[in-house]
């Protein structure tokens, strides 16, 4: 599966990350959206290619709503991962031990939205359609979860 805006978005993620906390990376977040944007356009078009589901299925209808709530997500990440890159030289132990657990429960809130619309996938179409829309958002997810932490400050300084 090869997905190129995801290249690009994942790209440009990775430049804002890396970004020395003397520049504010907040300056970048419209361009960021707008690369997210694409990114989800793509994201679905790699899907439908995958699913072969006729666009009038019941299975879009479902999938909007997931992408609408996904975003919320997608924003508090963005925005957790801004405070921990621009401060992180000046975070205390427990303004990072606050943060870590904001992005826990982040990631909780996450894979129990995935697994909902699987549920409701499952009820309204099938276990089989359900079951490869909960592997294809983790896949996906997965690639941005690898590509953002590759990224993260790990050494002291």
């Amino acid at each position: 599966m090869k997905l190129t805006l995801l290249k690009g978005f994942l790209g440009f993620l990775v430049i804002v990350l890396s970004i020395s906390s003397n520049v504010n990376a907040q300056s970048y977040l419209g361009e960021l959206e707008f690369n997210e944007a694409k990114f989800r356009i793509e994201k679905r078009a790699e899907i439908a290619k995958i699913m072969k589901i006729d666009r009038s299925d019941v299975f879009w209808k479902l999938y909007d709503e997931y992408d609408t709530e996904c975003r919320l997500f997608s924003d508090r990440r963005i925005k957790m991962l801004y405070k921990y890159v621009d401060n992180y030289t000046t975070l205390t132990d427990s303004q990072v031990d606050e943060l870590l657990q904001d992005i826990r429960k982040q990631q909780k809130g996450l894979d129990k939205l995935i697994h909902k619309y699987y549920k409701s996938i499952r009820k309204n179409k099938d276990a089989k359609t359900a079951a490869r829309f909960y592997f294809l958002e983790n896949y996906f997810l997965n690639l941005v979860r690898s590509q953002i932490m590759a990224q993260i400050p790990l050494k002291n300084g």
